[in-house]
């Protein structure tokens, strides 16, 4: 696909349609209708183009591009945590009548956008951006070149005990001490980053992918 402006912003309007179809096809669930379901989740998705990476994303898994300046490899992040003590969060939260404790909405949810949590989304009152919690996503863009070198998606048990950086030098190394001709190296770089992620403690969702360029 040939990209240019206009591609670009005609990607990120179907990524972020797309993410509040899921969440509505969700709502009308049954396990959701009768209140057996109500879990939700975060998202992240990325669409690689020949010139650039669109990354939609909502609550806090993230995608972060290894890339290399000035001979040193450098995280370059294509999303950002929705965390509801963030000012824009934190601001829509208050206005839809809800309150942030614990750096949570309303002392309960750590995310203040997610799929599904459609308790915190039930206001009649308010448009699906104004709710407590939303599932519109934020839309990064990134201009691809030669200097980078893979992306790194992964939830947040990943980010928990890794800092994008740490987790694009882990990533790096474990490059290093792969054979660059084994047809499935990225499948072994990732297990052994959600190893290393349990290793260092963490006890949230852990799962990962690694792209190469």
């Amino acid at each position: 696909m040939k990209s240019n402006d206009k591609n670009d912003e005609l990607l990120k309007t179907a990524l972020t349609e797309s993410f509040i179809k899921l969440d509505q096809d969700l709502r009308n669930t049954d396990a959701v209708v009768h209140e057996v379901d109500r879990s939700g989740c975060t998202a992240v998705v990325v669409i690689l183009t020949p010139t650039h990476i669109i990354c939609a994303s909502v609550g806090d898994s993230r995608a972060v591009v290894g890339t290399l300046k000035e001979n040193n490899l450098e995280a370059v992040p294509l999303s950002e945590d929705h965390s509801p003590v963030n000012t824009l969060e934190k601001n829509r939260i208050i206005k839809a009548g809800g309150f942030v404790q614990y750096d949570r909405v309303n002392g309960e949810l750590a995310m203040s956008r997610a799929i599904g949590d459609f308790q915190y989304k039930s206001n009649k009152k308010f448009s699906l951006n104004e709710q407590l919690v939303i599932s519109i996503p934020d839309v990064f863009v990134h201009k691809r070149s030669k200097n980078d070198k893979f992306m790194l998606i992964a939830c947040d048990g990943v980010f928990d005990v890794f800092s994008n950086q740490e987790a694009i030098d882990a990533v790096h190394d474990l490059y290093v001490s792969i054979d660059q001709n084994e047809s499935s190296k990225e499948q072994k770089i990732t297990a052994a980053l959600v190893n290393s992620a349990v290793d260092k403690g963490s006890t949230d969702n852990v799962s990962a992918i690694v792209i190469s360029f």
